[in-house]
């Protein structure tokens, strides 16, 4: 989606569980026989849950998992996964059930994203199994309802009366003109304009089709497709103007060209609705509680980890080193890491 920092509402939801989560409820067996990479308060991870765990975030996110070749980020991935064992000791069996069962029905979106022989494939190459991403996916909905539980209603109101332009749910139609055209030769803005306002004047003659004259003008591959529209989302997720617009203009009128970073917006809001505060609670008690288990992993976490092995990048010869120079910056420019791997730290937000 151009305009928005949301993805659409099933990508969405998986990056919910991916960011939120980084972890797996494989629980430790305790057999003495298995090597302990980590020892923290209340438990132990042994090598063999943490392989199946990341093997299990490879194929939910390969994206993400490519980055688990790198040693600084592994290590990362190891003290957010034994954090999410600690909160889920909090977790009441109503918690547990409930998230064994929306997992259930949150594995159909992967595997219907996937298609379930490509899905199929990617688990048999990683060695896991379904069971296994199904106990990633509860793990992550188990330890979202414990911090949940910790953010009050008085908490939650201040958010809702400090939050209300992002919380407010709008219904639109838009026309993207990019400052570049489909082929990515550089458009100028005069000529954008020209043809955004090509566009409105199209949506406005009499028995104008929508679908058709999205089709034709709009370069969002987000909305093209399906006359331009987005339902129901959350104004507080985009770019600044074209929120302004979303939030200001008259409902039904086709406003004048919008422009943003991505080009010019005709935009037309069908419909604009802001929750009531006790219809927004628990969404709004999830966003402060994402915010409530980052202070305690970077915070808390630390100080219960008793033991833990250091994952180490291989060291590289130095014909290896000389070559990466020559190359520019090495395997990780060429390879993306460095420009990626701060968008998956965050979860992704930057895509």
């Amino acid at each position: 989606m151009v305009i928005s920092n949301k993805r659409p509402a099933l990508r969405r939801t998986l990056l919910i569980v991916i960011a939120a989560v980084l972890a797996l409820a494989l629980a430790a067996c305790g057999k003495k026989e298995e090597n302990n990479i980590a020892e923290f308060k209340g438990g132990t991870v042994t090598e063999k849950e943490f392989t199946t765990f990341t093997n299990v975030l490879r194929v939910v996110n390969p994206q993400v998992g490519a980055y688990l070749d790198m040693a600084a980020y592994k290590n990362m991935i190891l003290d957010q996964y034994i954090g999410y064992q600690l909160v889920n000791k909090e977790a009441t069996k109503e918690m547990k059930d409930k998230a064994v069962k929306e997992a259930d029905k949150q594995y159909l979106d992967i595997e219907n994203a996937y298609t379930k022989k490509v899905l199929d494939k990617n688990m048999k190459d990683n060695s896991i199994e379904a069971s296994d991403v199904k106990d990633f996916i509860a793990l992550s909905l188990s330890v979202s309802e414990v911090m949940a539980a910790k953010v009050t209603d008085a908490e939650a109101q201040k958010y809702y009366d400090e939050n209300k332009e992002g919380l407010t749910k709008v219904t639109l139609r838009h026309v993207l003109v990019g400052f570049k055209d489909p082929a990515g030769k550089e458009r100028k803005k005069e000529d954008a304009l020209a043809r955004a306002k090509e566009a409105k004047a199209k949506i406005e003659a009499s028995g104008a089709d929508w679908n058709a004259i999205a089709k034709e003008y709009s370069e969002d591959p987000g909305s093209a497709q399906s006359g331009g529209q987005y339902a129901e989302q959350p104004a507080g997720g985009w770019v600044e103007n074209f929120k302004k617009a979303a939030l200001e203009q008259k409902i039904g009128v086709v406003g004048e060209p919008v422009e943003t970073e991505y080009g010019y917006h005709v935009i037309q809001v069908e419909k604009r609705d802001l929750p009531t505060f006790d219809a927004a609670k628990e969404e709004v008690k999830m966003t402060i509680s994402q915010t409530k288990l980052n202070d305690y992993m970077q915070n808390e976490v630390p100080k219960l980890i008793t033991k833990k092995e250091e994952f180490k990048d291989p060291e590289q010869s130095p014909a290896a080193n000389a070559g990466g120079n020559e190359n520019g910056g090495g395997a990780a420019n060429n390879g993306g890491a460095a420009n990626e791997g701060g968008a998956a730290n965050n979860g992704g937000s930057g895509k």
